[in-house]
């Protein structure tokens, strides 16, 4: 299990922070939350790779 920070997760989506947290908040397909470790969120690298080959799938249909 690997850990990606907030700017490892902006560079893969390549999109905007602001953007990144309306994401999460989405109803629909949200992005995964981060976790926090002390003072820092992290994300889970197994469930921002599912998410984009969710949202990659949807839009292909």
């Amino acid at each position: 299990m690997r850990f990606l920070s907030l700017r490892d997760v902006l560079d893969r989506l390549t999109i905007s922070r602001s953007l990144l947290y309306e994401l999460i908040k989405d109803p629909v397909q949200p992005f995964p939350a981060p976790i926090h470790i002390g003072r820092r969120s992290v994300w889970v690298e197994n469930e921002v790779e599912s998410y984009m080959r969710a949202v990659l799938s949807t839009a292909r249909r």
